[in-house]
């Protein structure tokens, strides 16, 4: 996080680093009910291959859903679904992975323990079903992969 600071501020001098230390320390304070617990770290780790390989995909499913999305409204053949997709786990990290990665494409409203409220453009006639296939065969597989 301290890293970011600098990157966006673009300056390194002492007054920066101070202040980016606060932020950064107070933001971890914050945070920590989040991932941390009585009975431990609650997030268990996502590996490093799987993380690649998640970035891979999300890169193409931006492409993909920005043309779609251009092409459906070019024809003016679309309309906007709001729906509720339940994921199978229940780990914060990567509900929020799928919720960001979601919000990159067609777009998350909220977020409600593993539930997403999702909105999204879609052509005129396509089911729930079809929405929901593609986030969970790519981005919810993904994250059930075991590391090796």
């Amino acid at each position: 996080m301290l890293v970011l600071w600098f990157v966006f501020h673009l300056q390194f001098d002492l007054k920066i680093l101070i202040a980016g230390i606060i932020v950064s320390f107070g933001m971890t304070l914050f945070t920590s009910s989040v991932v941390y617990d009585t009975q431990g770290f609650k997030y268990k780790g996502i590996s490093f291959r799987v993380l690649i390989k998640y970035f891979f995909v999300l890169i193409g499913e931006i492409f993909k859903s920005a043309w779609s999305y251009v092409l459906t409204i070019f024809h003016r053949n679309f309309d906007i679904v709001v729906f509720d997709l339940k994921l199978s786990f229940y780990d914060p990290i990567k509900v929020a992975f799928v919720a960001n990665s979601i919000t990159l494409t067609p777009g998350t409203v909220d977020v409600n323990d593993n539930v997403i409220t999702i909105m999204a453009v879609v052509q005129r006639g396509t089911k729930q079903a079809e929405i929901e296939a593609p986030i969970r065969e790519r981005f919810e597989a993904l994250l059930k992969e075991k590391s090796r």
